[in-house]
């Protein structure tokens, strides 16, 4: 079976759920307070989530809002 690799990050009112998903079963779930994300530097965040990503050469991402 081919490996199917998903990053997923859903950023809710609450709070932001990040999983690493490997052939549709969660590997890794990581759960964080949105205001908690908000009051530190989130972008910082980001850049650890986008070294991951770059470091994967098959994976696919997954983001969902509800929060602008």
């Amino acid at each position: 079976m081919k490996n199917n690799f998903f990053y997923t990050i859903d950023v809710g009112n609450s709070d932001t759920v990040v999983a690493l998903i490997k052939n549709y079963k969660i590997l890794k779930i990581n759960r964080y307070k949105t205001d908690f994300l908000k009051k530190k530097n989130f972008f910082n965040n980001l850049r650890i989530i986008k070294k991951i990503l770059i470091s994967q050469k098959n994976i696919k991402c997954i983001i969902s809002s509800v929060v602008p």
